[in-house]
């Protein structure tokens, strides 16, 4: 049976998928693109306590909602999840399917995300609040696994502090924090994005050598 391209994204990115089937020699685990992207990090408020509150039948129900609503616009503007870690999400935006757009774009997810999940009412009239943490810098995608078994993930500094600044919504009393370098690059489209940005200023962040502003 012949293996599709449709078949294969729903394991790993469409445009890995693509390059699986089309290419003349079978990619390594371990090759890899290194770019500029744009990555976007989501996590459930409170889900540890969530899940207690929930029967496991439900508990599954209601994540495979709340990925649909938040993968619907990172789809839309051309990001690719590339991880499900729990009820986390990592996204890119750049790398590996092109986005020229790709900071301005993942800010508009997030907020498109926050909005949805505002109006949405999931299983028992549960609501779903989200973190949010965006960065943009230099990353390393590829091909992780062994031989017979594959995934795509991206790695780097820069997915490190868009989880940081995702957790450090904890400490702001904020639901999404960009940095400002995703800021920089989405200067000429944040006219066109709905949201006032707030400047919080340059701050330390746990585990990162330099001070990052952060909006």
């Amino acid at each position: 049976e012949q293996t599709s391209a449709e078949d294969l994204s729903r394991f790993v990115p469409t445009e890995v998928a693509h390059q699986l089937l089309h290419a003349e020699t079978q990619p390594e685990v371990g090759a890899t693109e290194r770019e500029e992207a744009t990555v976007l990090f989501i996590d459930i408020e409170g889900f540890t306590a969530i899940g207690e509150s929930l029967a496991p039948e439900q508990l599954v129900a209601t994540l495979n909602e709340y990925f649909e609503i938040v993968c619907a616009p990172i789809r839309a503007l051309d990001g690719v999840v590339t991880q499900f870690q729990g009820d986390a999400i990592l996204a890119s935006f750049n790398v590996p399917s092109p986005n020229a757009g790709h900071a301005a774009n993942a800010i508009r997810a997030g907020i498109i995300i926050l909005n949805r999940l505002e109006t949405h009412t999931f299983v028992n009239n549960l609501k779903l609040r989200a973190r949010i943490g965006i960065n943009s810098g230099m990353v390393v995608g590829g091909l992780v696994g062994t031989s017979d078994r594959l995934g795509y993930t991206i790695h780097g500094d820069s997915v490190n502090l868009a989880s940081r600044l995702e957790a450090m919504n904890k400490e702001t009393g904020t639901q999404m924090l960009i940095a400002g370098r995703t800021v920089e690059l989405a200067d000429a489209e944040l006219a066109r994005i709905p949201v006032a940005l707030d400047d919080l200023g340059e701050i330390t962040i746990r585990g990162h050598r330099h001070t990052v502003q952060i909006f």
